[in-house]
């Protein structure tokens, strides 16, 4: 489909059977973003959209997500999501991946840790009664008309808590942007996707990523208020916001030349240490213009 196009986010769940299905989409562009982040913090007032599946995973605090880019047969929930590997470089999915496990985990603020589990078999993505809990991949998805959908997540679960969760990304859509970071559709689909598995279901504010519609290749590929406060509301954070400390005020130290300077030129001198103002003030009281201080108290002052 045309990335001008917007692709609509669908979630068909069922919250009290075994086979809760959403189907979603995304688009594609590359940037290791994540890292850099600031932590959010949301608060009801700012973030009113979000909503929940009903699921949550109970009694854990870290989780494992597992990945496979292989392709080969693949039947879940009787659906039929057969197909050849991804065309994109399993390096770049991998590393999108990472992305998008980062930036969740830097918002969940330890209420619930996802660990990248490394790689497992298309058999545990193709199962929901596979012992992994989260597996990632790709896999033929179906397309309607105009509607292709990128993502799907289909989590095993009780009524109570998820037992497992397969997220499958489209296998013949490439994921790119023309501009910008190149695969930042494919990191929203996988933070998407991967909130599903968590819980979130999707989200009346427009901007967020659990929004149910995405403007490919320029809606957000990193966690929004919104999206933060649903995760806060699932799994509770065990640590503290953080805290912008103020800069320290500067210590003024009395200083000064261990010497008396009265040659002009440059002229040697020790350091008995203190502030720059305290340097400062003791090369105009000695007459001089600059001054360079080295490893060791070392000074060489100019008096003109």
């Amino acid at each position: 489909m045309p990335n001008s196009l917007l692709r609509p986010l669908l979630a068909v769940l069922a919250a009290v059977t075994v086979t809760a299905l959403a189907l979603t989409t995304g688009g594609g562009v590359r940037t290791a973003h994540a890292a850099g982040r600031a932590e959010l913090v949301a608060t009801p007032a700012m973030a009113p959209g979000y909503a929940l599946e009903g699921f949550r995973w109970q009694g854990r605090t870290q989780l494992e997500i597992y990945y496979v880019w292989d392709g080969g047969p693949c039947i879940l929930d009787g659906v039929d999501y057969s197909g050849p590997a991804s065309t994109l470089d399993p390096a770049i999915a991998l590393e999108v991946l990472d992305e998008s496990i980062a930036d969740i985990n830097l918002q969940l603020r330890g209420g619930l840790t996802l660990v990248n589990a490394g790689p497992t078999t298309r058999a545990d993505l193709c199962s929901t009664a596979s012992g992994q809990p989260i597996v990632v991949g790709f896999g033929a998805l179906v397309s309607t008309g105009l509607t292709r959908y990128a993502g799907i997540t289909l989590p095993g679960a009780t009524v109570t808590s998820f037992t497992s969760a397969r997220v499958l990304l489209k296998n013949t859509y490439d994921f790119t942007c023309p501009t910008g970071a190149t695969y930042r559709d494919l990191q929203h689909v996988f933070t998407h996707e991967l909130l599903h598995a968590l819980g979130i279901d999707h989200s009346a504010d427009p901007t967020a990523i659990m929004a149910p519609t995405g403007n490919a290749c320029a809606s957000e590929s990193l966690l929004q208020p919104d999206d933060v406060a649903g995760l806060a509301a699932l799994y509770p954070p065990v640590l503290p916001p953080p805290t912008s400390a103020p800069a320290p005020a500067p210590v003024e130290v009395s200083g000064g030349f261990d010497r008396s300077i009265s040659a002009t030129g440059v002229n040697t001198a020790l350091w008995s240490g203190g502030s720059l103002t305290a340097l400062a003030a003791a090369t105009l009281g000695a007459g001089g213009v600059s001054v360079t201080v080295f490893a060791g108290g070392d000074a060489l002052v100019y008096v003109p």
